[in-house]
């Protein structure tokens, strides 16, 4: 058997059928790919377009013909429904990317998998089978892209660089963890042996948008003042056969206005992209491969126009981020392969004033005439932010048949990770910031305007977090017989949760010299997930499977649900002026922290579902399928504010205006204390 491929390092690959006629090639890449069977004194028939998709298995069956004279094409049939997995999982390659009609976003293309969707529009995070947003995984070329903290991914990549995309989510097994919802996967294009590029450009101005809104303002329309999307790739080899690279670069603007706002495109500065990609691939001899891939984004959201705000009390969001992985696979032979990877990405994301004000920062609750608040001066509360994560992971897979009552296909992995956040948060760039308002008494009809000016002081601080993690897995694909396949797996995962030690500061922002000590072990987990499933083959012709599963999912460890708040939180003092010049009394005039140091209950758990699913697939007419697929869920253990019994309350008589029913409340004289936990804590019993 010969095995060919424009994506395959060697161009083909070939292997030899056993006793029973049985063949299977090991650690294909995703791709197209065309089969041939060879035997004396037969025909050669070839399979073509026999796809290979991320984690998953193709099936090729041949009839051999007897040689005789003249001439005659011999074919096979690729099949579309993968009969052995009782994973319902989507995969789509770079041609289906292509076509669809979406805004050219790294998001969208993954939102049009079933059950997936946009938590909101244009946004970066997606709700997979009712888990929260941030309970989801994202690999690119087996980079892990997760951010620590929030559980979506930071870093994009250009759309013309995805070979395939694959959405594990219904049934996913034990190599999958760490995630309620799904895990998104992303192949990146290679090189081939033939030089080959592209360039696309897409391009938008106002005259090609029609505004049809009826907004009561000066400017009642949306303006596209540009939009231009240019994207340009190449690949090939540097030694055929051997070393393959892929390269491409994105140029992305859009600048807008939305109505109400002043469409002077130089009030709207342009949201903007730019994403390279690098791609190496080396053969270093027919069983060895190594790949090298990276890619660096700057992008960033500047604020539009406002009426409310000036420039320099603006800011928009700005991000470098850049990724890295080294993978590397050794093919021992047609049953056993491994597989080991390190990678990585670091992100630094930054919320400054858009003129680079170094002011504190002013804003009036009740402006003169009234009206929303104005702002002025420098930015409030500008950050920046800092985040990361390390992972090295290995595997090997071996096919084992005619073993146990069956065929099985094992593979036993490891995978190990750290990763951090850190955020430096001011209330300002002089970590001052002032306001003003209006308090109107009414007295007997009379209203009494009484003005109050406040001076904020605060120092920088910082909060964040460390995690580790290490995870083991085994996944068997269990043949029974030639319908029936087993899937079972069972994945282990340690997880532990740190606050690290941060420097103190002043209120000049200088470091003290003291040092906030942190929380070298807040919490740790260990997690057994078993999964089961089965996939049959109705017919035994390849065309109609059903499918069922049963796993234990445990959510990773995302910081963003527990490391907050900050440790030794500073706080903030406000002092009561005449004007926005003072004179400040010396007295505070309020104080507000939120107390000591992050408070985690240290029996947090991980989250955990358990998941149920049933399906059906069919093939029909040659090139389609149709499937439908039934889930049921049972989440507990989420992390939220848990309320401890150390509160005082007074009774509150409350009407509902609505209904007409009589409660009581409860005011709290002495507000308990709250920490991060897994149930809601202590409540007022009504009795």
């Amino acid at each position: 058997l010969t095995a060919s491929s424009e994506v395959l390092l060697g161009g083909s690959r070939g292997t030899v059928t056993d006793t029973t006629g049985d063949f299977r090639f090991a650690g294909l890449p995703p791709g197209v790919y065309s089969v041939t069977a060879a035997f004396e004194a037969h025909q050669p028939p070839t399979i073509e377009g026999v796809s290979v998709t991320l984690s998953g298995s193709a099936t090729a069956d041949f009839m051999l013909m007897p040689e005789f004279s003249g001439e005659m094409e011999i074919s096979g049939e690729s099949p579309l429904v993968d009969t052995t997995s009782s994973a319902a999982s989507a995969s789509y390659s770079d041609e289906f990317i292509k076509d669809l009609p979406t805004q050219r976003n790294f998001y969208d293309i993954m939102a049009i998998a079933p059950d997936v969707n946009l938590a909101v529009p244009d946004s970066d995070r997606m709700v997979v089978g009712g888990a929260n947003m941030q309970s989801n995984n994202w690999y690119i070329d087996g980079i892990e892209s997760t951010a620590p903290e929030i559980g979506t991914a930071e870093t994009y990549i250009n759309p013309d660089d995805i070979q395939e995309v694959q959405v594990m989510h219904i049934g996913a097994p034990a190599e999958y963890g760490n995630m309620l919802g799904a895990s998104f996967n992303v192949v990146t294009k290679t090189g081939s042996n033939t030089v080959h590029g592209g360039l696309n450009a897409y391009w938008v101005d106002d005259s090609l948008v029609d505004s049809n809104i009826d907004f009561d303002s000066e400017f009642p329309e949306f303006h596209q003042n540009e939009f231009t999307d240019i994207s340009a790739y190449l690949g090939g080899p540097f030694v055929k056969d051997r070393l393959w690279f892929f390269g491409s670069y994105q140029y992305w603007r859009d600048s807008h206005a939305y109505p109400g706002s002043d469409p002077d495109p130089d009030k709207n500065p342009a949201w903007y992209r730019d994403i390279w990609g690098l791609k190496l691939s080396w053969r270093i001899n027919d069983a060895n491969i190594l790949d090298v891939s990276g890619g660096y984004a700057d992008w960033g959201w500047p604020p539009g126009a406002s009426e409310y705000a000036t420039p320099s009390a603006q800011a928009g969001e700005k991000n470098d981020n850049m990724r890295w992985g080294l993978s590397f696979q050794s093919i021992f032979s047609d049953r056993t392969f491994f597989e080991a990877r390190y990678t990585g990405f670091k992100i630094t994301e930054n919320w400054l004033s858009e003129t680079g004000s170094t002011e504190s920062a002013y804003f009036d609750y009740s402006p003169p005439g009234g009206g929303p608040t104005l702002y002025w001066g420098g930015l409030w509360w500008p950050w920046t932010y800092d985040t990361g994560s390390d992972r090295v992971t290995a595997a090997i897979t071996h096919f084992a048949d005619d073993w146990v009552a069956g065929d099985h296909d094992f593979k036993f992995g490891i995978q190990a990770s750290k990763g951090m956040a850190d955020t430096l948060v001011a209330p300002s760039a002089t970590n001052t910031y002032y306001y003003h308002y209006t308090y109107n008494y009414d007295y007997d009809g009379t209203i009494y305007p009484y003005e109050y000016y406040y001076k904020v002081d605060g120092q920088p601080y910082f909060y964040g977090n460390e995690q580790e993690s290490v995870s083991a897995f085994v996944d068997d694909s269990w043949s029974v017989n030639d319908r029936l396949t087993l899937n079972l797996g069972l994945r282990y995962d340690y997880h532990k949760g740190i606050i690290p030690s941060y420097p103190r500061f002043d209120l000049n922002g200088d470091p003290t010299g003291e040092t906030i000590p942190g929380v070298d072990t807040l919490f740790t987990w260990n997690n057994i997930s078993p999964r089961l499933g089965f996939a049959y083959d109705v017919g035994g012709n390849g065309k109609t499977a059903i499918r069922g599963s049963f796993g234990v999912y445990y959510d990773g460890n995302v910081s963003g649900n527990w490391n907050s708040p900050p440790p030794a939180h500073p706080g903030i003092t406000a002092y009561w002026g005449e004007s926005w010049d003072g004179p400040w009394d010396d007295e505070p005039s309020w104080e507000w922290s939120p107390g000591g140091f992050v408070s985690v209950d240290p029996n947090l758990k991980a989250p955990r579902t358990l998941q149920y699913s049933i399906g059906f697939e069919r093939a029909f007419a040659g090139k389609y399928s149709f499937g439908v697929t039934g889930i049921y869920k049972d989440t507990k253990d989420l992390i939220g504010w848990e309320i401890m019994d150390d509160g005082v309350y007074e009774e509150v008589p409350f009407t509902d205006p609505f209904t007409g029913n009589q409660y009581t409340l409860f005011d709290p004289i002495e507000w308990p204390t709250v920490r991060k936990g897994n149930r809601p804590g202590s409540t007022v019993d009504p009795d």
